[in-house]
């Protein structure tokens, strides 16, 4: 690259990349179709065809990435696997989203993760009485089971 023109970074010091998703400054996700250099900024144009100019060494935010529940995921905080397994420590999000738990050298989809150990059928009947369960397990067998 020539002199004073440098390629555009995440906050976490990554490099942006063609297809990454990015919050742009007016908090809208939007995914970079391509990066254009000039003199004193870069610009990036979205594939929504916006563009978005930031001066050279100002640093691009990320999009979140979303857990199954919705709710954006955090390198260190705890997590759940959708099956109830872990819990994990998220350990890294790449820029393109893939997320990394301690322990594990595999990448995973936020959509994998929750925030809150998932119920299991053996932690909601714990301390119940058989007949109950049993109440439970027929209304479930037959359908009418009605989620509030």
């Amino acid at each position: 690259m020539p002199d004073g023109i440098t390629w555009p970074r995440y906050k976490s010091g990554g490099p942006v990349g063609i297809g990454d998703r990015f919050t742009d400054r007016a908090g809208i996700e939007r995914a970079v179709m391509c990066i254009r250099f000039y003199d004193d900024k870069f610009c990036i144009h979205a594939y929504d065809d916006t563009l978005h100019f930031y001066n050279y060494g100002e640093p691009v935010t990320p999009a979140p990435v979303p857990a199954a529940d919705g709710k954006p995921l955090r390198e260190g905080e705890t997590v759940w696997d959708t099956k109830g397994n872990g819990p994990y420590i998220i350990k890294k999000i790449e820029n393109d989203g893939v997320v990394r738990i301690d322990g594990s050298d595999l990448g995973y989809f936020g959509s994998e993760f929750v925030h809150e150990r998932p119920d299991t059928r053996a932690r909601v009947i714990d301390g119940m009485d058989e007949e109950t369960v049993e109440r439970i397990d027929r209304l479930v067998k037959d359908g009418r089971w009605l989620d509030d």
